[in-house]
C-alpha cells in the first residue's frame, strides 16, 4: 500500500532541501512522478479495485492535513 514519502534533509542543507522539491515538482507536472507511481504500485491499486485484496482506510493525525485525505486511487 502507498504510504506517504518523506525525504529527511539535514537543516545544515538548505539547497539541497530546496533542489529535492524542486525535481519533485517538476516530476509532477511532467506527469513522470504519476507515471513512477503507477510503475510501482498498478498490480496493488488493481487488486484493491477488482476487491481481490481488503482495504482498511486509517486516519494518520501525525501527517500534515494535506495527506489526511483518501487516496485518489480509491475514490470512484
Amino acid at each position: 500500500m502507498p504510504l506517504p514519502f518523506v525525504f529527511y534533509v539535514s537543516v545544515k542543507e538548505p539547497e539541497l532541501a530546496k533542489r529535492i522539491e524542486y525535481g519533485l515538482h517538476l516530476a509532477i507536472e511532467d506527469g513522470s512522478f504519476d507515471a513512477l507511481f503507477q510503475k510501482t504500485f498498478a498490480s496493488v491499486i488493481a487488486n484493491i479495485k477488482d476487491n481481490k485484496e481488503k482495504f482498511l482506510y486509517l486516519k494518520n493525525n501525525q501527517l500534515p492535513e494535506y495527506m489526511q485525505t483518501q487516496p485518489i486511487f480509491l475514490i470512484e
